[in-house]
This record gives structure tokens, sequence and C-alpha cells, in this order.
């Protein structure tokens, strides 16, 4: 990417104006709500560019105030310009600029939405990796998830605390002493698991590691260690922007450009037949991470019918229907691989079964909006 094309992009994410969304409400307004998340929904609120689950899950709030009675602006959280923090009642979301809110003498409610862990046990978590493959390769990695920006005011002074994930996200959240309210995170599914049913004999040694930036925080590293600890033959199929990762790649290069088995597919879209075909060859969705809000890539994955293997730390109740890597060591990574690979058919049948049932019961977006909507109407009434 050019200079002026960088600029061009920082400009665009540091000016967007905030957005006023038409009031549709059928009640007479209660006052007016500034949500500072991501704008891109409501930019083009279009299904079929929802790539990701926090954007149909930006709309279903923006509805669940509106239809509380409020007029709702959206501003990104992104965005630098300043605000008119008396217009406001309520301020819904994180970032900058939220945390501005409490230093520039805003007197509305504050509810932060927390869509990770606690950015300092973050930090924390992805720092311990680094250290951990600085101990045994004697590299030292760039830090791609940890921030500078912890949020303090944010997290100890806001009214009410949202947050997604499961217990060990929340838990993270509760030294700080706020009402905490735990919503689902919405799954972005499109492959059905009739859609990528295949033999089971054949899949059932594919494992799909689906993730996003950052691949020592979501674990690929324990992944390919523990890959070298196990005789038994597995195909590992990564999907993710692993080559912006220059440095990762580098030290892993042998078993990403030389082990057959180990299948870097880069970024793919979940809506493409390509993704499909990848579903098809695997029978496990792997994500040893260090720290996470409920891991939409997971999700997406068991909703195909493919059974989990994560940390706790991965954020993904998985009600029975996964296998849990104890410790985030490659040597417990190879012990939840080997597990799986030696699951019987009727057994990882049920597993599959239990992945998709999850899904359908615990992380719809309908699902998603009914625990909104309570942590709504017990925080604002």
């Amino acid at each position: 990417m050019s200079i002026l094309k960088k600029i061009s992009a920082y400009l665009k994410h540091r000016l967007r104006p905030i957005i006023h969304l038409p009031y549709s409400g059928r009640i007479p307004q209660r006052g007016r709500v500034l949500m500072i998340y991501n704008v891109k929904a409501f930019e083009n609120p279009k299904s079929e560019l929802m790539i990701h689950s926090n954007r149909q899950e930006a709309l279903v709030i923006a509805n669940a105030f509106m239809t509380r009675g409020y007029q709702v602006d959206v501003k990104s959280y992104h965005s630098r310009l300043p605000v008119q923090w008396s217009n406001y009642d309520i301020v819904f979301g994180f970032g900058d600029a939220f945390e501005a809110s409490f230093h520039e003498g805003c007197t509305a409610k504050r509810i932060y939405y927390s869509t990770t862990a606690a950015l300092c046990w973050q930090a924390q978590a992805e720092t311990k990796r680094l250290q951990r493959i600085e101990k045994a390769h004697g590299i030292k990695l760039r830090p791609r998830r940890a921030t500078d920006r912890q949020w303090p005011a944010s997290l100890g002074l806001s009214d009410a605390i949202f947050t997604t994930g499961n217990a060990w996200t929340q838990k993270t959240l509760e030294m700080w002493d706020r009402p905490i309210f735990r919503t689902p995170v919405s799954c972005l599914s499109y492959w059905s698991p009739n859609a990528v049913d295949g033999n089971y004999l054949q899949r059932r040694n594919g494992f799909l590691w689906f993730g996003g930036r950052g691949a020592v925080h979501k674990g690929l590293d324990l992944v390919l260690e523990a890959r070298a600890m196990i005789d038994a033959p597995f195909d590992l199929h990564i999907c993710g922007p692993l080559t912006d990762e220059k440095d990762f790649w580098n030290l892993y290069k042998n078993a990403l450009e030389q082990d057959d088995h180990v299948i870097n597919h880069g970024f793919v879209n979940y809506r493409c037949e390509a993704f499909r075909d990848i579903l098809r060859k695997c029978a496990f969705t792997i994500m040893p991470s260090c720290s996470e809000g409920g891991c939409s890539g997971v999700l997406t994955c068991m909703a195909s019918g493919l059974v989990p293997v994560v940390t706790e730390s991965a954020s993904v109740d998985m009600h029975d229907c996964g296998i849990l890597i104890e410790d985030a060591t490659p040597e417990a990574t190879a012990i939840a691989i080997c597990k799986a690979l030696s699951l019987p058919e009727k057994i990882y049948n049920s597993l599959s079964a239990r992945s998709v049932e999850s899904i359908n019961t615990h992380h719809t977006l309908d699902a998603f909006s009914r625990s909104f909507c309570a942590a709504l109407d017990s925080t604002i009434g």
C-alpha cells in the first residue's frame, strides 16, 4: 500500500462523521443514545456484507435502543472527531472516544461493551505466549493483539459492562466491580452440516485453524509445534491472514512450506465454495487462543458440524460437544489432538451433532438479541 493510500485510509477512519439513524420507534422518544462501535454495518447494511458477527449484532443493538424509545447516533470507535456529550442520555460502546467521555464532562449513563477479555488481561496473555516462543526459539516476535490502550475509566466507572464470551471472559472483568451482563456471540454460518457432510474416514484426520490477526495470540504456534510431536498423520488446514505476519512465517517456515500435511489457504470468505471444500476435509476446528470474547471463527465451524478443540480462554461454551486443551503448551495441545484422533466414529458423530445443537440453541442472532435486550432492560429500566 502506498504512503498516500495509507494516509487516506487513516484519515477515513479518524474523520468518520457520526451517523444519525432514522428514528423508527413507535413510542415517544425517551432520549438520545450515542453508540460508539463498528459503523460499517450502518454504512452498507446488506446481509451479504456481514463478514463478521459484530456487524449483524450492531444492527440488533441499535434496534434495541430504538424500540425502547431512543434516537440513536453511531460513531466509529476509530473516529477522533469531538463529541457534544450534552446531547446524549446514554453512551454505549468502547474505544478512545468512549474513554474520553469520562474526562470531558459527560454526565450520560455509560454502558461499556467489552467484546474481548479485559484489555490488561489480554495484553498480558499475548505477552506470555510471546515469552514462551522467545525462551523456546530465542526470537522475539511482534505482538499483534496487545495494545497500550487499556481504557481503565471505561472498565471501572461505567454504569454497566456488557460482555460477550464465556465465564472465563467475564472473570477477567470482575476485578473492576461493575454490574456485568454476558451476551452470546452470534454465529455467522452459511454451510449447513448436510452441505459439508463427507466420509468420516476421509475427514477424521483433518483439523481447521480458522482465525484472524495474531497467529501467536490464537495459538497457531502451539498447533504447529504439537504436530511435530505426534506420529499419527493428520492434516492441518490454516485459514487466516498468515502471510501478513512475516516474522511468524519465517520462524515456522519449514512446517508451513515443507510439510505436505500443513495447508495454508490464506484468508477465505466463509461463504465461498472454497471454504465449504475445506470444511469437507476436516472433522475438527482447533483454536488454542490465549484470550477471546467468544471466538466467532470456532462458532462458524461448529455450525457446520466440526468438533471444537479449544482452550478455555478461546471463550467458547462447548456444552459437552468438544475437547478442551488443558494448558497453553505444545504438549497439552498434542494431547488434545491425539484424543480427537482416537475418537470412535459413533462418539465423534454425537459430538458433531451437539456442536450444531449448541450453535442453534445459544448462538443465533435471536439468542443474542434476547440476551442483549434483557441486559439492557436491567440497566436502563
